[in-house]
């Protein structure tokens, strides 16, 4: 059975809870991944055929950033500050105000996961 990248986002919040800087940075990198999985799972529902190696983040993202759909384009801004934010938990040494950032995290992924679900209710991705 094929993964649900749903249940990364729901492991994020779950750690998130624990309030540490270890657990909020774990939060905002396991919350981007469930978007970038949910989000690579489409295109390649959708027949996309990506190179799966280091830059496989670049390629789902140019596709949604690049696509004719209204609706991929407008998820591309959500991936793109999530990916910036998983950047930071996961290299910077220092990291401000962690609890506010995991809250835009959590607003940003849920928001994206939300537009997802309705899109393809609708058919328009």
């Amino acid at each position: 059975m094929e993964f649900d990248w749903r249940l990364y986002f729901n492991l994020a919040n779950e750690l998130a809870t624990e309030g540490t800087e270890a657990a909020y940075r774990a939060a905002i990198s396991r919350a981007y991944y469930a978007v970038f999985g949910a989000a690579r799972r489409l295109l390649e529902q959708r027949g996309y055929h990506l190179t799966h190696s280091a830059s496989i983040h670049h390629q789902v993202w140019y596709l949604y950033r690049m696509s004719h759909h209204r609706e991929m384009q407008r998820l591309y801004p959500l991936a793109a500050y999530l990916r910036d934010l998983r950047n930071q938990a996961d290299y910077d040494p220092i990291m401000e105000n962690l609890p506010l950032a995991w809250e835009n995290v959590y607003h940003k992924a849920s928001s994206f996961f939300t537009i997802l679900d309705e899109r393809l209710a609708d058919g328009d991705i």
